[in-house]
């Protein structure tokens, strides 16, 4: 078992913009090594660059994902793709990236 996990966490801003948070965390000591963000179109051509990206970051270690709808406007393409009930959210998105990471670890 690797002692890393990667984290993804997916973010529906809006009918036009998704953000992809990235983070590698030490999973025996519950720290996080690296945290990115990058920006797509809510297209699916923006949905297939933000996959590339996930495959590119993975580098073998496992993963885990969350996917959070922020839009107030529909959702866009992956909305469309992803339905989900709509829960209240922090908005700050590091906060979300916490809270996905908190389900997947156990502290």
């Amino acid at each position: 078992m690797s002692e890393y996990l990667i984290i993804f966490t997916i973010l529906i801003l809006s009918h036009s913009d998704l953000k992809l948070l990235y983070e590698k965390v030490n999973v025996k000591t519950k720290t996080s090594l690296e945290r990115k963000e990058f920006t797509f179109p809510n297209s699916q051509n923006g949905f297939v660059s933000l996959t590339k990206k996930t495959e590119e970051l993975k580098q073998n270690e496992p993963t885990r994902e969350c996917l959070y709808d922020l839009s107030e406007d529909g959702g866009g393409f992956l909305g469309k793709l992803a339905k989900m009930e709509k829960k209240p959210l922090p908005k700050n998105i590091f906060d979300l990236a916490d809270l996905c990471k908190l389900t997947v670890i156990k502290y």
